[in-house]
């Protein structure tokens, strides 16, 4: 009689094991899941924002590049150079852009064509149509509307990059 008693505590035990693994197995791969949804989105959200960020880069570039004048103008041209280098690679430097662009294979376009325009001089920017292309049509995707407040605080950044380089020199 005892045996029986003890072999149904036993078995009970056993069933109680196994349906506890199994709820926590299921709690622990939705949690896994809804982590790996929040790192998606967090990742496309900051694609755009290194989208945006580069789109305006280029842009601003460009602009100093043209009103560029030799000897006379108000900036010398590798400060306009050295400047666009020194800010791709602060952002670089940044957690996010390590953890969201560097280390995630989703993000291997972006960074490719990051890593063009760091490692190109600043002046030929104008000559990588691939970058110019891809750029262009992940602006193209970006909801201008909803992006609005994004784009204007990307200017102001780059912006901002470049006026406190020009007090440093």
């Amino acid at each position: 009689m005892w045996t029986w008693i003890l072999f149904g505590i036993i078995v009970a035990a056993l069933v109680i094991y196994f349906i506890y693994s199994f709820i926590k197995d299921k709690i622990s791969k939705k949690r896994r899941k809804l982590k790996q949804i929040e790192l998606i989105n967090k990742t496309e959200e900051y694609k755009k924002h290194i989208v945006l960020r580069l789109h305006f880069l280029i842009k601003h570039n460009q602009k100093l590049i043209d009103e560029f004048v030799p000897s006379i103008g108000e900036y010398k041209m590798n400060y306009i150079v050295d400047t666009a280098r020194k800010y791709l690679i602060e952002k670089q430097k940044e957690s996010d852009f390590k953890e969201l662009i560097i280390d995630n294979i989703d993000a291997k376009d972006i960074f490719t064509n990051y890593t063009y325009l760091r490692d190109v001089r600043s002046t030929n920017w104008r000559n990588l149509k691939d970058v110019s292309e891809f750029i262009n049509s992940r602006m193209f995707l970006i909801d201008e509307q909803v992006e609005k407040d994004n784009s204007e605080l990307a200017q102001k950044e780059i912006e901002e990059f470049y006026n406190n380089e020009i007090q440093r020199t």
